[in-house]
């Protein structure tokens, strides 16, 4: 068994021991299901529509999501940090390790909450490929948000501060949409499609599983775990 995935078991046996996997998994399940019933489910709304809105805007709980749990798996790992300092154990597979636990932990979470756009296909007209579809996407945001939350936590000194230096990054990019219209022309196109959820969660949010979008992603939380990985290595010898 690899570094990576050692530390990885480790970190998800210490969040299941402690009771904070759980405790996580129930929380998002909870945020979830109050979103569908305040801002999804309504009469005057196709069952395709209504699990449009619940995947859309459950991507950024599950951004949220990640950072949270990041910011967890770091405070968790915090008194193992001067062992780590001496192990023969390099930077980029403690990330990955914490990253692959985080996984593990959203993807419970996405699988738990599975009977909520359930609920809504039962009641209308829908398909299990939508809410697949939407599963991946969620599974992509938390990761991006996960990712982000690593690098931030990996670079500051104090996670919490590291934790939102990641969310005021994750609120920036989310936002350039926004700000697309009021700059020049030749940055509009770039802005526009800064967003992770915002720009490309559509077509997940639909039921299309896009693959260009997919892969932006996964490339997006690739660039992230390499700076975290970075920060790390830096932090590792720091007084």
């Amino acid at each position: 068994m690899s570094a990576s995935r050692r530390i990885a078991a480790r970190e998800l046996g210490a969040l299941r021991r402690t009771g904070a996997l759980w405790a996580f998994v129930g929380t998002l399940g909870l945020v979830h299901g109050l979103h569908l019933l305040a801002f999804a489910v309504d009469e005057r709304r196709t069952s395709e529509r209504a699990l449009a809105i619940f995947f859309h805007h459950g991507a950024y709980v599950m951004e949220a999501a990640g950072l949270v749990l990041a910011l967890t798996l770091v405070v968790m790992g915090a008194p193992a940090d001067m062992l780590w300092r001496t192990a023969p154990i390099r930077a980029h597979q403690r990330i990955a390790g914490r990253f692959g636990a985080g996984l593990v932990a959203l993807a419970l979470g996405v699988v738990a909450c599975a009977h909520l756009p359930a609920l809504v296909l039962w009641s209308g007209h829908g398909s299990v490929g939508h809410m697949a579809a939407g599963g991946v996407g969620w599974l992509l945001s938390g990761a991006f948000g996960l990712a982000v939350g690593l690098a931030g936590t990996a670079f500051f000194r104090r996670p919490l501060a590291g934790a939102i230096a990641g969310g005021c990054v994750l609120a920036a990019l989310e936002l350039m949409p926004m700000v697309a219209d009021r700059v020049r022309p030749s940055w509009r196109g770039v802005l526009a499609e800064a967003a992770p959820v915002w720009a490309h969660n559509d077509a997940f949010r639909r039921g299309i599983l896009d693959l260009s979008d997919g892969v932006l992603l996964v490339g997006l939380t690739y660039v992230a775990l390499v700076a975290a990985s970075a920060g790390q290595e830096e932090r590792r010898w720091a007084p």
